[in-house]
């Protein structure tokens, strides 16, 4: 759940704070932190409650066929969008890396496919994504999980000790560091809400406990939301107060393109997508599964084809 949590959205906490103004950016961090541990509760319950076990049949059985039908469109489209922007970021980070390590790599034959953003994604997508992608089982992704939380937690502390190091050029207006309230508050709950949105996951993994009770699993929601919103602050914070007025939509973006740490913080941030792309994708099958396939047993020919179509689709988008 924490690395559903610490995904793609993280690297836009110090914009948030930029927008929002320093204290009332923190305030939001905080209280949407505390609505998003209740929420992914209350999804569970619910599904308890009607003795439902995915978003899918929890609408269905509260709104009928047209609740079943909207919730599927949008639940899908949700994570379709979020599987072709992991790939956009993987081509716009690995690449990249790759040519500052080896500056004369696109001058070698053969071996200058991997400063071609094209290649990257799709050596990625199909040598790590996909094989990941073919488990029918969330908790089958704990490890890979594991390790992409470690990348994160890589990134985080890259930019919270580089920034007290990055050249003064770069830094913005210190004046401007402990504002109270900004311009962009709305702005500043949208990229906020981003970063913490897992809900469309949240009875994926309450599933994959070993003992799904409702003690458990907000066990497991508090540890995860907790540790999220530590990383979330270091992050926005360590960020923001050395760029403030410069901070970019992306903080790596602030960084000089030759910084050894945060190139290392960008790789990690690629290989964060490998991972976390399949547990959108596990959302996208289990719609399909929901809506059309309801009545009808496993299949692991069906399984094979909705995996594989979904994944390429989202690397021709990407």
């Amino acid at each position: 759940m924490a690395n559903s949590i610490l995904g793609a959205g993280i690297i836009g906490l110090p914009y948030a704070l930029r927008q929002a103004g320093f204290f009332t950016g923190i305030i939001l961090l905080v209280i949407l932190c505390g609505v998003t541990d209740w929420t992914i509760r209350l999804i569970v319950r619910n599904a308890k409650l009607s003795g439902r076990s995915s978003y899918i049949e929890i609408m269905d059985h509260c709104f009928g066929q047209s609740g079943k039908a909207f919730v599927s469109v949008f639940q899908f489209a949700f994570a379709f969008g979020g599987m072709c922007a992991f790939g956009i970021i993987i081509g716009d980070t690995i690449p990249h890396v790759i040519r500052s390590l080896f500056p004369s790599l696109p001058t070698i034959p053969v071996l200058s496919l991997f400063a071609n953003r094209q290649f990257v994604i799709g050596f990625c997508t199909l040598c790590i994504s996909y094989p990941l992608s073919l488990y029918r089982d969330i908790h089958k992704l704990a490890r890979a999980s594991g390790f992409a939380l470690v990348g994160m937690l890589i990134i985080v502390f890259s930019v919270f000790f580089e920034g007290q190091r990055v050249d003064p050029d770069l830094k913005g207006d210190p004046s401007k560091r402990f504002s109270v309230i900004g311009s962009g508050i709305f702005e500043a709950i949208g990229v906020i809400s981003f970063a913490f949105v897992c809900h469309h996951n949240s009875l994926l993994i309450y599933g994959s406990l070993k003992t799904p009770t409702l003690d458990r699993f907000a066990l497991v929601t508090h540890v995860s939301t907790a540790l999220s919103l530590v990383c979330c602050l270091l992050m926005a914070v360590s960020g923001y107060v050395v760029f403030t007025n410069k901070t970019q939509g992306n903080i790596l973006n602030n960084f000089s393109a030759n910084d050894t740490l945060i190139n290392v913080a960008r790789f990690c941030f690629g290989l964060n997508m490998f991972t976390t792309l399949p547990l959108e994708l596990f959302v996208c099958r289990e719609v399909i599964e929901q809506y059309f396939f309801y009545h009808e047993s496993f299949s692991p020919q069906r399984h094979l084809l909705f995996t594989t179509s979904i994944l390429f689709s989202s690397m021709i988008c990407a």
